[in-house]
């Protein structure tokens, strides 16, 4: 059960005073920190940007981010579906992510994802993780913030993930 506080009904002050935000400002990689001050400046003042505010992604300021990049869209239904997927994260998990859906991604990438993604539907505020994983025998690093993007004055509609590996 989410409770917001009268003065903060987005719930981003509750954000802005975490650890995950202060983790994200103090070690995040340019990328990430580039993407959430995007994120935070299309916003205006509200809840979350909408995704209009981001297209077309070729000429937004998102272009330069583009290789790490991954746009989420989000069913009522639950399930996931990524509309975009930069080369740079299909370089480095190794397989097609766009144009699949969460729940037909191998588990490791599926744990990370999932749990990022709910708490960040759940809560409206952004989600950043920095994630240490073995696939292949090799030990994997890497750093994922996740934002929230409306519809057109709706709840959550997609999430603009932004993902580096380290």
């Amino acid at each position: 059960k989410i409770i917001f506080e009268r003065r903060d009904p987005s719930g981003l002050q509750i954000w802005l005073r975490s650890d995950e935000c202060r983790q994200l400002h103090t070690t995040g990689h340019q990328d990430v920190t580039r993407l959430y001050e995007l994120w935070d400046e299309r916003r205006r003042g509200r809840a979350m940007p909408e995704t209009s505010d981001f297209l077309p992604i070729e000429t937004s300021p998102l272009a330069v981010l583009e290789p790490n990049l991954m746009l989420a869209e989000l069913s009522d239904s639950g399930r996931v579906l990524f509309r975009r997927t930069g080369r740079e994260v299909e370089r480095s998990v190794g397989f097609k992510v766009e144009g699949y859906h969460l729940d037909e991604m191998p588990t490791w990438f599926r744990r990370h994802a999932e749990a990022g993604l709910r708490s960040m539907r759940r809560t409206r505020r952004p989600n950043y993780q920095v994630v240490k994983t073995i696939r292949d025998f090799r030990i994997q690093h890497f750093q994922l913030l996740m934002l929230p993007v409306a519809e057109s004055g709706k709840g959550v509609a997609c999430a603009l993930c932004v993902a580096v590996w380290m």
